[in-house]
């Protein structure tokens, strides 16, 4: 299921299924924040890091429409841990 609606949208523009809201499964909605903020933080073959700002503010602006609210009010809430985690295990 996380698989699955993963890339489905807060406000019903995402893929396969084209969910919207609440039909997004809770972990789903988690997985999703994880998955763009650790694509965005990290080095790609087609383009380099974003830096945590950018990434960040990216994050907020997609609140409402990309990403659930309230799992954007959470990452926010926990950024300290998110990069703590992050720079424990950036190798």
């Amino acid at each position: 299921m996380i698989s699955l609606q993963h890339h489905e949208r807060w406000d019903g523009t995402g893929y396969p299924y084209g969910l919207k809201g609440d039909e997004i499964a809770p972990e789903a909605r988690i997985v999703q924040v994880a998955d763009v903020f650790e694509a965005l933080t990290h080095d790609r073959c087609y383009r380099s890091a974003w830096p945590i700002d950018k990434a960040v503010d990216y994050m907020h602006d997609m609140r409402n429409k990309q990403f659930a609210p309230d799992v954007i009010d959470v990452f926010t809430t926990r950024l300290w841990d998110i990069l703590d985690i992050l720079n424990q295990y950036k190798d």
